[in-house]
């Protein structure tokens, strides 16, 4: 009982650990990445902010939210 206890507790501590670090990367370094990972028909201006695609309208509202 005890050692399926602990098996299960490692399998759970494993599987969050690869989790972490398979959700944890970041999908740009630069904006034309994020052009060439998102393409669009519309012309959306795309930069990389923090690590992440966003359009210039969600950064706008970003940071008017965080100034509140």
């Amino acid at each position: 009982m005890v050692a399926t206890l602990k098996f299960v507790y490692i399998v759970i501590l494993f599987v969050s650990l690869f989790l972490v670090v398979a959700l944890g990367q970041r999908e740009c370094d630069t904006d034309e990445k994020c052009y060439k990972k998102y393409p669009s028909t519309v012309p959306v201006t795309m930069i990389c902010f923090e690590g992440y695609c966003r359009s210039q309208t969600i950064i706008m509202f970003v940071t008017l939210i965080s100034l509140l």
